[in-house]
């Protein structure tokens, strides 16, 4: 288990094919870096998220991820 109790995950969406938008998230309390990422997928597909990218799709193969 990681001491580290806050990340912030980044994911990124090509909004043209020369602008690149990241978007961050930031999950509490989460075991270690991979279940912070997964957190924050899933919270970046709910349809509120999605809206709020006017639809359209991250990156999540890619992802930034920082422990604070």
């Amino acid at each position: 288990m990681s001491d580290i109790s806050l990340w912030l995950i980044g994911f990124r969406d090509h909004v043209a094919p020369d602008r690149t938008v990241r978007c961050f998230y930031v999950v509490a309390n989460a075991q270690d870096r991979q279940q912070a990422r997964h957190i924050a997928a899933d919270r970046a597909e709910t349809p509120a998220e999605c809206g709020k990218r006017n639809y359209i799709a991250l990156d999540q193969g890619w992802a930034e991820l920082e422990g604070v």
